[in-house]
């Protein structure tokens, strides 16, 4: 079991203008918002302990990946505040794979 804690980051640095030296935000960076990973691994060794087989089980808990725009500059994703850019759900992956050593 591996679980991660992504924080929040840039995804795209806005950009803006210094005017009488104060800097103006013409558009804000856009952020991805924190969320959370689980991915699970399985793995039996068999056949002499020559082959294995092992099951890997991604992102688990499906968190949606949320962009957006600090407009309210708290720090933090906020629905009534900031703005949406986009939102992207992942989904789970699952694989199985089987390796052999001669």
């Amino acid at each position: 079991m591996f679980f991660n804690r992504i924080g929040r980051r840039i995804d795209i640095v806005g950009f803006g203008r210094y005017e009488n030296g104060n800097f103006i935000s013409e558009y804000p960076d856009i952020f991805e918002a924190p969320r959370s990973v689980l991915d699970f691994q399985l793995s039996k060794k068999i056949c002499c302990k020559k082959a294995e087989l092992k099951l890997n089980v991604g992102n688990l808990l499906d968190s949606k990946s949320i962009f957006y725009q600090d407009v309210d500059k708290s720090g933090k994703y906020n629905e009534a505040g900031d703005r949406l850019i986009n939102s992207i759900q992942y989904g789970r992956n699952v694989s199985l794979s089987f390796g052999y050593r001669f």
